[in-house]
């Protein structure tokens, strides 16, 4: 029962961050300027790598040894190879995307929907399948650390087609209930399985979502998060603490 009602407490926070981060893009960058929105970026980016880093690979590596003991291969490391592919994947085809298109706007929102909720169900169904309590807990900070961000630039693409209200606020929900969605199925797997097949599921699970967050930090939020240089040593500091977070929780994990 307390598992159920802790998963229903991460499907609701993380929908409502998406709904807000998404549906008050102008009001959020009004009332905060865009140096407040990259200095949450920054710790952002740091919580995204110390949950990929500290989190999610070790605990991916250790199902998989339970699992297939008898396999002498980075199983993990290559999870999180396939991780970083796909959404790479992903991102590159919503860049060639956006140069071809003269209309130019329509097709990004688009596109950074689909990038934004693989990216978001992989997560959700990493944090489902997760069976360590802490190692859940570091999985959901790392979500809702960027979930209002991501839902924000979704919102301002969306913002910038100045297409149909209706439109705009079906992509947002749409967005906001991708990681709800993952945690589901996550959920749903790990009430199929037992034993060795749980546990090649979970490592799977969360070797693709630490390959995502890996990718998400270093090629996405960092390098946009510090292409301002105003302010660059206290973003280093809020990255640090970030990662230092992820660290103090993987004490006890």
């Amino acid at each position: 029962m307390d598992s159920m009602l802790l998963d229903a407490f991460y499907i609701v926070v993380i929908a409502a961050a998406g709904l807000i981060g998404g549906f008050a893009p102008a009001k959020l960058s009004g009332a905060t300027g865009l140096g407040g929105l990259a200095l949450g970026n920054a710790f952002a980016g740091g919580v995204f790598l110390g949950a990929g880093l500290l989190h999610l690979l070790p605990d991916s590596r250790e199902n998989f040894s339970q699992a297939l003991p008898a396999i002498d291969f980075p199983l993990a490391l290559l999870g999180a190879g396939i991780g970083v592919v796909l959404i790479l994947g992903f991102d590159q085809f919503s860049r060639a995307r956006k140069q071809a298109e003269n209309e130019g706007q329509k097709g990004r929102a688009l596109i950074l929907f689909l990038v934004l909720s693989i990216h978001s169900v992989i997560a959700g169904a990493a944090l489902g399948i997760e069976s360590a309590a802490g190692a859940g807990l570091a999985i959901f900070i790392a979500i809702i650390a960027h979930k209002s961000a991501a839902g924000f630039a979704l919102g301002i693409a969306l913002e910038n087609e100045a297409g149909d209200a209706t439109r705009r606020r079906l992509i947002i929900t749409a967005f906001s209930l991708m990681t709800p969605i993952g945690i589901v199925l996550g959920i749903g797997l790990e009430a199929m399985f037992t034993g060795p097949d749980h546990f090649i599921w979970e490592a799977c699970f969360d070797a693709l979502a630490a390959g995502t967050f890996l990718y998400v930090a270093m090629s996405e939020i960092l390098p946009q998060t510090f292409e301002r240089r105003h302010s660059s040593a206290v973003k280093f500091v809020l990255v640090a603490a970030g990662v230092s977070l992820m660290a103090l929780i993987a004490i006890w994990a």
